[in-house]
């Protein structure tokens, strides 16, 4: 993803931050290696089985800090920037109807809490750090914080989480209804809304990443339809429907898309829109763009990894794996996925390939129960200030 950061899935609609500078993701450049991977899982063995943030040594294989007691919905949004992890964490009881937010500033190396704001009555949501401002966005507020000590410096009722920004904007979505999403763009110093635009109703899920390239904005809407918008006046240049695809990839003036519940990865022109290629894999999480490939993982019918040529989506190399839950991350020259055990309790692995030549390097054992969602990998690299994930 060009420069984005994802987030875990919340109880409610998601969306997903992507950002235009160091603190974030890089889909078209190549990493260096991996320094720290952070794992989020369930804790089987707690009475509301909470949630579990892990680190480990990439290299070393080893775990470094595990932070337990996070909520019992999900980890949200962890972001990095300057040796500090930023991420939420939610609880919720529908029997009592207690519900409280956390927010939490943690050291990389230690897990050790620089600062954290707990049991908050109204949603801390999602953290995104810009420069010297941590902006955070939950409950239809944005709030720019201190990243140094969580100090509030200003808060605006304005959208959900900042879905992306960059020299002039914010980019987030609304919800006007429970089934109509809007895409809006808020003037980065003066606040006010520049432009919105409809993007069509959000019954199956909220709206994806967004990449932003050359002046156009490109993501897809709660059923899947495909999107690409001019940033500066938010009018459309085209939209690919019918599909019920995944968050886009951009890579060489081409859109990458994986289809949701059905079979296929698709190619389309960045400019037109036009299907350039497909085929006919389950294609699990977004594929990962680099130098004229695409990092996959799926199912055909059996696990796999794989590499495919972009140009036109013939393969390079393919291993077959355990049960594997999500998509690759590529940092260096070395591919990181999830693979699964159906046994309750039992181990699971982060399995690291050689990203050219496909070949297994090393595996880094932990547990947690299948029938719950794993999490999400997320790796910190040797250049500071880069966070790669394999979400949605």
């Amino acid at each position: 993803m060009k420069k984005t950061i994802a987030f875990l899935v919340t109880l409610s609609c998601c969306v997903y931050a992507c950002k235009k500078d160091p603190g974030s993701t890089s889909n078209n450049e190549k990493p260096d290696f991996a320094k720290t991977i952070l794992l989020s899982t369930i804790e089987t063995d707690t009475p509301d089985k909470a949630i579990c943030l892990s680190a480990f040594d990439a290299q070393k294989a080893t775990i470094q800090w595990k932070k337990r007691g996070l909520g019992n919905v999900s980890v949200i949004s962890p972001a990095y920037s300057n040796g500090i992890i930023y991420y939420s964490a939610d609880y919720a009881n529908f029997q009592t109807n207690v519900f409280y937010y956390d927010l939490y500033a943690s050291d990389a190396a230690t897990g050790s809490d620089v600062w954290s704001i707990t049991k908050s009555p109204k949603p801390v949501g999602f953290a995104t750090p810009i420069g010297d401002t941590l902006y955070c966005t939950g409950g239809g507020y944005i709030t720019a914080r201190d990243p140094r000590t969580g100090h509030e410096f200003w808060t605006t009722p304005n959208g959900t989480a900042i879905a992306l920004y960059d020299d002039d904007f914010f980019y987030f979505f609304t919800y006007p209804s429970y089934t109509e999403t809007n895409l809006n763009a808020m003037d980065r110093v003066t606040k006010s809304i520049v432009w919105s635009l409809p993007v069509g109703i959000n019954v199956y899920r909220g709206p994806s990443v967004i990449v932003e390239k050359q002046d156009y904005l490109y993501f897809t809407n709660g059923t899947g339809s495909l999107f690409c918008v001019n940033r500066l006046t938010g009018k459309p240049l085209w939209t690919v429907t019918g599909m019920d695809l995944a968050s886009p990839v951009y890579g060489d003036d081409r859109i990458f898309c994986a289809a949701y519940g059905a079979t296929g990865l698709y190619a389309f022109d960045a400019q037109s829109g036009t299907k350039k290629w497909q085929n006919e894999w389950y294609i699990l999480d977004n594929p990962y763009f680099f130098d004229g490939t695409l990092s996959v993982a799926g199912a055909d019918p059996e696990y796999f990894i794989g590499s495919l040529r972009a140009a036109d989506g013939s393969i390079i190399w393919k291993q077959k794996t355990g049960l594997i839950y999500t998509g690759p991350v590529v940092t260096g020259n070395e591919l990181y996925t999830l693979e699964a055990f159906n046994n309750p309790g039992g181990g699971h692995n982060i399995v690291v390939f050689d990203a050219e030549s496909g070949l297994l390097k090393r595996k880094i054992s932990f547990e947690a129960d299948p029938q719950y969602q794993l999490g999400q990998l997320y790796i910190i690299t040797s250049s500071d200030n880069y966070l790669f994930n394999n979400g949605y």
